[in-house]
């Protein structure tokens, strides 16, 4: 081996190794970010519930181009919902070493078809045409959309809201652990996918509802209305930067492929804005 060669070994060596001590330094700061972002999900979806105790998401039924309407929980007060959300105290957290004021925190993860394991979306390895259902828990009462991202496309796929699917007008509770009403597909290719998942906060005044306060039946063009709203809120949140801003998965927690009976130790933490905003995930095959 020649010194030149020599030296280049040495030099990568001694960066892999600081590397390594780099990473083995941040990862107890992580895990303790990591478990006071959870603390604060806790305490903050505890105020809200206490802020909000005789919140009720009432069954609507919901009208599709296929047959008789279906009776869906879509049914909430925004007005009760920013009363009680105006009380609630605002939480202060970090994450990566950022700190932050927020009332909106949501956990998101996987879980697998059929064996309903639950996995990291950003960690797992994901396999071609391999199943899975989308899930979240957010502090406060939300909705939601699903969007996914092509490389060569210039416009976003929208999966959810689905104008003949009336699970997804649902108003999700705060702090339910909710997973999405459509089983997923990851493509049959070997490229990474990535997804948007909407987040929008029922109190937010640029929320889109699918209903009014005494209406009995969601009619399928309030349907098409409602869904295109939260394909133009979504867009909104995209040009305008809305992100989350996630706290990934503590490495000590969750190897990569592995599986976890507990959502706490694979789901991915994000902290949003205060109005609407958007989570995105790539789903990595390789």
């Amino acid at each position: 081996m020649s010194a030149q060669k020599i030296s280049w070994w040495l030099t990568y060596i001694l960066g892999a190794s600081l590397g390594l001590m780099l990473a083995a330094t941040n990862a107890p700061a992580q895990a303790e970010e990591r478990n006071d972002l959870l603390k604060a999900f806790d305490e903050l979806a505890q105020d809200v519930r206490d802020k909000l105790p005789n919140l009720k998401v009432e069954d609507i039924e919901v009208e599709t181009t296929g047959g008789k309407p279906k009776k869906v929980p879509a049914q909430i007060s925004p007005e009760q919902v920013r009363i009680g959300m105006a009380k609630v105290r605002v939480a202060r957290v970090r994450v990566n070493g950022e700190e932050l004021t927020t009332k909106n925190i949501v956990k998101v993860w996987a879980e697998l078809s059929p064996s309903g394991d639950k996995v990291a979306l950003t960690e797992y390895r994901w396999k071609p045409k391999e199943q899975f259902y989308l899930c979240f828990a957010a502090v406060a009462p939300v909705r939601f959309g699903l969007f996914q991202k092509y490389p060569n496309r210039e416009n976003l796929t929208q999966i959810l809201p689905d104008n003949e699917e009336p699970k997804s007008l649902e108003a999700v509770p705060a702090s339910k652990s909710y997973k999405l009403p459509i089983l997923l597909e990851m493509d049959d290719t070997d490229d990474d996918e990535e997804l948007q998942l909407t987040i929008a906060p029922i109190a937010a005044p640029k929320t889109p509802t699918p209903s009014s306060s005494g209406d009995t039946r969601i009619t399928f063009h309030r349907v098409k209305e409602y869904t295109k709203g939260m394909s133009d809120l979504h867009k909104d949140a995209v040009d305008r930067g809305l992100l989350f801003k996630p706290l990934k998965v503590a490495p000590a927690k969750v190897a990569i492929s592995r599986a976890s009976p507990n959502v706490d130790d694979v789901a991915l933490i994000s902290v949003g804005p205060d109005g609407h905003g958007y989570i995105q995930v790539t789903l990595k095959k390789k």
